[in-house]
């Protein structure tokens, strides 16, 4: 019987950790604009505690991955967002 540390991820394991990651990277990035737009002082607070959760997560993901040597994707980033683009929403959709 192995032990628990010398199991590897599956195919499908590391599949789903992909996905997971390039979901918290695009979550992040709507996040990072709902929060510039939003004028609801209550509203961002919520924002702002719900980013910070993804950023952990993304990073959790993030150190799964590297720890079974799995290459990291590429994933959305600050060049996939424009903050300054005209507000499509309102505080209610946030």
């Amino acid at each position: 019987m192995s032990s628990p540390e010398s199991v590897k991820l599956t195919s499908s394991e590391m599949a789903s950790l992909w996905s997971e990651y390039i979901n918290h990277t695009h979550n992040s990035c709507v996040l990072q604009y709902f929060i510039a737009k939003a004028e609801d002082i209550e509203v961002v607070d919520v924002l702002k505690k719900t980013f910070q959760i993804v950023e952990n997560l993304k990073e959790n993901t993030k150190h799964l991955l590297q720890s079974e040597n799995v290459p990291i994707p590429i994933g959305f980033g600050s060049q996939d967002v424009d903050v300054n683009a005209p507000r499509l929403f309102s505080d209610s959709f946030f």
